[in-house]
C-alpha cells in the first residue's frame, strides 16, 4: 500500500509565522496537512507526494515562491504565488540532477550530491519533500 501525501502551500513573506505549518523561506507549509487557523492568505494544494516504494507519480517535490503571482495554474485566468517541480524518479541522483537542471548548479548526481543539494535549495527559501 502507498502513502500518498498532499500539503497546502501559501506565499508567506516576512517573519510571521502560522500556527500548524513550517516556513521555509517565502513559504508557508501546512504540516500535515491542517490545523492551521484562517490567515487570509491564498492557500494552493501541493502535488500528490508519494513515498519511495508506493505507486503512483514519482520523484521528490520542490515548491517554490512565484511573489509576482505569475505561476500558470489548471484554471483559465487563475495565477498562483506557488509553483511546484518534480525530479523523475526517487532513485538517486534524480534530486540533484531536477536541481541542477532547474537553478543551473552542478552538483554530483548520487546521494551525497542530493543531500548537498537539499540543503543550498534549503538556503535558497525553497521547500522540499526529499528527506
Amino acid at each position: 500500500m502507498s502513502v500518498v501525501t498532499s500539503r497546502p502551500f501559501a506565499y508567506n513573506p516576512g517573519t510571521v509565522s502560522i500556527p500548524g505549518t513550517t516556513q521555509s523561506g517565502d513559504l508557508a507549509v501546512g504540516t500535515p496537512t491542517y490545523g492551521f487557523p484562517a490567515t487570509g492568505l491564498v492557500w494552493w494544494n501541493g502535488p500528490s507526494e508519494t513515498v519511495p516504494g508506493g505507486t503512483g507519480p514519482g520523484g521528490w517535490i520542490i515548491a517554490k515562491p512565484v511573489p509576482s503571482n505569475t505561476q500558470p495554474t489548471p484554471i483559465p485566468g487563475v495565477f498562483a504565488s506557488v509553483g511546484f517541480l518534480r525530479s523523475s524518479s526517487f532513485a538517486d541522483g534524480s534530486f540533484a540532477t531536477l536541481v541542477n537542471e532547474k537553478f543551473s548548479q552542478s552538483w554530483p548526481t548520487d546521494a551525497g550530491g542530493d543531500s548537498a543539494a537539499k540543503t543550498w535549495l534549503n538556503g535558497q527559501g525553497y521547500w522540499t519533500n526529499y528527506p
